[in-house]
């Protein structure tokens, strides 16, 4: 099929209860594993004009030990997805420097922050995938996915709602140079039935 973009998971996030560091960084070296997958990517998919966006689910509930916004994240969870989310960072773009011979061909990493609605609520200082990791992510993280749903779906004009947490995530986004804008995305859309 002549797809020419991917978005995809690589790794895994550890859900409620569990710690990244049983999961992600479990005696596997992310970085070395990140940058094999994204130095395949580039060789193999030379010349052929894909891009592939390499991920991760819900980051938000990755840093809480329950699904349930109204919990507070977990301190350690916050600083363990840092350290992994760097990690894949440095391996992408490592990857991306040593093979500078790859034409037209794209991998860049990011990240999904799913309570984007509840950042813009709480404001700044309320923690969160938005509002604390992905400004921590050390070298900066090349894309933030946004999961869109629930609140901002039921508010009288939903398409602003929706702008509006587009707009706050890509506000939260420290600059990187060579990546392209907008550097925001709805990996997600959902709304409830009802």
């Amino acid at each position: 099929m002549p797809f020419r973009s991917f978005i995809f998971w690589a790794g895994r996030c550890a859900g409620p209860g569990r710690t990244i560091k049983q999961t992600d960084l479990d005696g596997i070296d992310v970085y070395k594993e990140m940058y094999k997958l994204a130095v395949y990517l580039l060789k193999r998919y030379n010349g052929s004009g894909k891009t592939f966006m390499i991920g991760h689910w819900e980051g938000d509930w990755c840093i809480r030990d329950a699904l349930n916004k109204e919990l507070k994240p977990n301190p350690q969870k916050v600083k363990d997805l840092v350290e992994l989310l760097s990690d894949k960072q440095r391996a992408i773009d490592d990857a991306k420097r040593d093979n500078k011979c790859v034409k037209d061909v794209h991998v860049w990493h990011y990240t999904e922050a799913n309570l984007v609605e509840q950042s813009i609520k709480e404001g700044s200082g309320w923690v969160s995938v938005i509002n604390t990791v992905v400004k921590q992510v050390k070298p900066a993280i090349d894309y933030v996915s946004v999961s869109v749903g629930g609140d901002s779906l039921r508010e009288v004009n939903p398409t602003v709602a929706f702008h509006k947490t587009l707009d706050y995530a890509h506000r939260q986004l420290p600059y990187k140079r060579g990546v392209p804008e907008p550097r925001v995305f709805a990996g997600e859309y959902y709304f409830d039935l009802r």
